[in-house]
């Protein structure tokens, strides 16, 4: 990423630590002034706006705490003020995401990343590891790539009062099924109270601007988190 231009490359997974202690704020403090409150997620801007379309009922459900691409740009312009910001991931939806909040100047996909690689000439594997800046992040927020990463990080940040009274739902991969079951969530018909939603079945790993096969970077990420402990 140097050699294309970039300055400084940092962690997204500061970020969603970030997302996540707020998500556990958000949903004491709810859980806690009404016991049949529910906390949808809002890391996943397909399923936001899916919501904003199709069910409006759930819309006052869904988490008011801003995404790790917000808070790792805010990060970036913390340790380097004015700089152009790029988030980069698997994600196609964080494009219209940046639209609607300032805070990234630019979005790629990993593909579209690579295209440019390949542009100039620029082979990874012939190129020295370089430094990561990293803030806050830990095995939990970097879990939250993968499907049930989001709410297990959530649950890490309740306190012990709060994790007895979440009953969390993993939404994996949105479709004709789930959105019913965030309908049945809006009409207070599911116990769950704690809603993880990814759009991707498999989480933001199996994203559509992927590069690598999403069953090898799982196993990869798996292989990360435990040698990181």
């Amino acid at each position: 990423l140097k050699k294309l231009g970039f300055t400084a490359v940092i962690e997204a997974a500061g970020g969603a630590d970030t997302t996540a202690r707020m998500e556990a704020e958000e949903f004491s403090h709810k859980i806690k002034e009404d016991g049949k409150a529910v906390l949808g997620t809002s890391c996943c801007p397909a399923y936001v706006a899916a919501v904003e379309k199709h069910l409006p009922d759930f819309q006052p459900m869904v988490s008011e705490t801003k995404t790790p691409l917000h808070f790792s740009c805010l990060e970036a312009e913390k340790l380097f003020p004015g700089a152009m910001k790029v988030f980069i991931g698997p994600c196609t939806a964080k494009k219209a995401e940046a639209l609607r909040d300032d805070s990234a100047d630019f979005v790629l996909t990993f593909e579209e990343a690579g295209a440019f690689f390949i542009a100039r000439g620029i082979d990874i594997d012939e190129c020295e590891e370089g430094e990561i800046l990293s803030f806050g992040a830990d095995f939990h927020s970097r879990a939250f790539a993968a499907s049930r990463g989001v709410s297990d990080a959530v649950i890490h940040h309740l306190d012990d009062e709060a994790k007895k009274l979440c009953n969390p739902l993993v939404i994996d991969g949105l479709n004709r099924k789930h959105l019913n079951l965030l309908k049945l969530a809006a009409a207070g018909k599911l116990k769950n109270n704690l809603i993880e939603v990814m759009s991707c079945e498999g989480g933001c790993i199996c994203g559509p601007g992927v590069i690598s096969n999403p069953k090898i970077s799982t196993r990869k990420l798996n292989s990360f988190l435990e040698s990181t402990g």
